[in-house]
């Protein structure tokens, strides 16, 4: 995978985390999380195939919760950091 395709994906893991937490934000109920988390992985796996995960959702989430400004996302980062 070259460096302009992990920038894609690691913008499009970003954006992914930036909607679980602001969904999850609006509602406190635990279902509901799940309901969301099971939403994306539905639709990410249609749209970009295998390899998403609730577990790799989370993650997302909580790089999102560390770099909540795309722009102060380091350029040199990679989604295996």
């Amino acid at each position: 995978m070259d460096n302009e395709n992990v920038s894609d994906m690691v913008e499009v893991y970003w954006y992914v985390g930036k909607i679980t937490y602001e969904l999850s934000e609006n509602s406190k109920k635990a279902s509901y999380g799940k309901k969301i988390i099971e939403a994306l992985l539905t639709k990410l796996t249609n749209e970009f195939g295998g390899g998403f995960s609730p577990v790799s959702i989370r993650r997302m989430r909580r790089f999102y919760e560390m770099y909540p400004i795309w722009s102060a996302v380091p350029t040199e980062l990679s989604w295996a950091h």
